[in-house]
């Protein structure tokens, strides 16, 4: 199980904490990129794209690393990484920090 909170993942953080997995296996294309960006930006929404590493849901914060803004997201990286522990640490879990 150590070996699973170590895994990194390529994920889509929203600005109000939300999170999607892109996958783990191999780098999103530039094209995978821009047509995410095309997506978020045609539902009002901004984020960024990230490398995860860890799992959210095992009681374990994991680490987050920005790699680039997408959409011109309002508000700061920081800020979205609160929303998310907020959103994920009040889980059945929560976090363990």
């Amino acid at each position: 199980m150590d070996g699973f909170k170590k895994e990194r993942r390529w994920v889509v953080l929203v600005t109000d904490g939300r999170f999607m997995l892109l996958g783990r296996d191999a780098d999103p294309s530039d094209e995978r990129i821009e047509d995410l960006e095309g997506s978020l930006s045609e539902r009002g929404l901004a984020g960024w794209l990230l490398i995860m590493e860890g799992e959210p849901t095992d009681g374990t914060k994991p680490r987050l690393m920005q790699v680039r803004s997408l959409a011109e997201p309002k508000t700061s990286f920081d800020s979205a990484v609160d929303a998310f522990v907020k959103n994920y640490a009040s889980g059945p879990s929560g976090f363990s920090h």
